[in-house]
């Protein structure tokens, strides 16, 4: 990635400019400056958001080629905001507090700390994550309200560099919010959101009686959907119908399944 971007001439230019803010002045610019400098070398921090069962976690497992990563299933598996980033799979998980307390998983199990848990530090070696840390939040119509907002609290305190929304049938109400909210602060645009209708695979079912394709209705759906709401058309460029299950399968299938399959 830092050769495709030029890293190092980059960080060489905002150096200069560093140089050239007077001691003492422009407080602002000089902490943005110094915070990008940072950044450079920092992965990209991509935010996965949407309501329960919207195939979150399925995309995670996609991204990275694996199969297990993060739990999925058909009811609400996602608890809490995960914060995914390269390392040994086995390393032992790390739970952060909203009291900024880190603790090992055991302490997890103590019902009387759920309430106070910002988010869970988990590790993969997946090459992908050397570039892109992955933050998969719990459904924002998540049956414990709590999950919900810790989700809210946490993407506004750290400012994903990006985000995947997805959406399924219908644009939930808590997803627009999070939208809404962010773009007050002009954190959210087409430059760094991308929008997923996911789950198209059962769209097939529930138009049996055409001979459109599943992809050719999600397409459809996702022209409606971005066209019957200005808000989402100031955030994203377009809304992308895919099977993230598919897309998983895909990306986990052996040379031997793919014989087979073949």
């Amino acid at each position: 990635m830092e050769e495709g971007y030029n890293i190092n001439a980059i960080e060489i230019e905002l150096n200069e400019l560093f140089k050239t803010i007077p001691s003492g002045s422009l407080p602002s610019l000089y902490e943005t400056l110094e915070r990008s400098i940072k950044k450079l070398h920092e992965p990209m921090q991509l935010a996965i958001i949407g309501k329960i069962s919207s195939s979150k976690s399925t995309l995670v497992n996609a991204i990275l080629g694996k199969d297990g990563v993060m739990a999925t299933g058909q009811m609400e598996v996602t608890y809490n905001v995960g914060w995914l980033k390269y390392g040994a799979p086995e390393s032992d998980i790390i739970i952060h507090h909203k009291d900024r307390s880190s603790a090992a998983s055991d302490v997890y199990k103590r019902q009387e700390l759920l309430n106070n848990v910002s988010y869970i530090e988990t590790f993969d070696d997946a090459e992908i994550l050397r570039e892109i840390n992955i933050i998969d939040t719990p459904g924002l119509d998540a049956v414990r309200g709590q999950d919900s907002q810790n989700t809210l609290d946490f993407l506004k305190h750290v400012r994903p560099d990006a985000v995947i929304m997805l959406f399924t049938n219908s644009v939930a109400e808590n997803t627009l919010k999070v939208v809404q909210d962010f773009n007050r602060g002009g954190n959210f645009n087409p430059l760094n959101a991308i929008g997923v209708l996911s789950k198209i695979d059962i769209l097939w079912m529930e138009d049996a009686e055409h001979s459109w394709t599943a992809l050719q209705i999600g397409q459809r759906m996702a022209a409606n959907t971005l066209a019957n709401n200005p808000m989402l058309r100031k955030t994203l460029f377009n809304i992308y119908p895919i099977s993230s299950l598919l897309f998983m399968r895909a990306s986990t299938m052996t040379e031997e399944e793919f014989g087979l399959v073949r």
